[in-house]
């Protein structure tokens, strides 16, 4: 999987990106089709303590998974991140299972008429 960085607005230290690389480098565990991970670091002017805001979108065959959530700091918004896209990673795994299922099942009953 590549992962693509990018901060707008502000500089990031090394360590962050770091966390931020390591964190998203678990989702490949998680899933083995994802193409790329695209991940974007923000920094908002606003008077809320919640101005540092990450956008990951997920590169996946059929569909992109996209996640994004602010906190006090890119660690705890990136942690956020991975956990929905963990989950969306879930769902998407889920429907998958279910599509491949009900084919099969519904080939085995054609082939089960066609016996008799």
């Amino acid at each position: 999987m590549k992962i693509n960085i990018q901060s707008l607005h502000a500089r990031v230290g090394e360590k962050t990106l770091e966390r931020v690389t390591a964190k998203f480098n678990r989702l490949s565990k998680l899933f083995d089709r994802i193409i790329q991970c695209d991940v974007t670091l923000k920094k908002e002017n606003s008077d809320s303590k919640e101005d540092f805001m990450v956008e990951a979108k997920l590169a996946i065959p059929g569909n992109d998974l996209f996640a994004r959530e602010k906190a006090y700091s890119y660690s705890t918004a990136a942690y956020r991140v991975y956990d929905d896209l963990a989950s969306l990673i879930r769902k998407h795994k889920a429907k998958i299972r279910r599509k491949s299922k009900r084919s099969v099942d519904t080939f085995l009953s054609d082939s089960d008429e066609e016996a008799y």
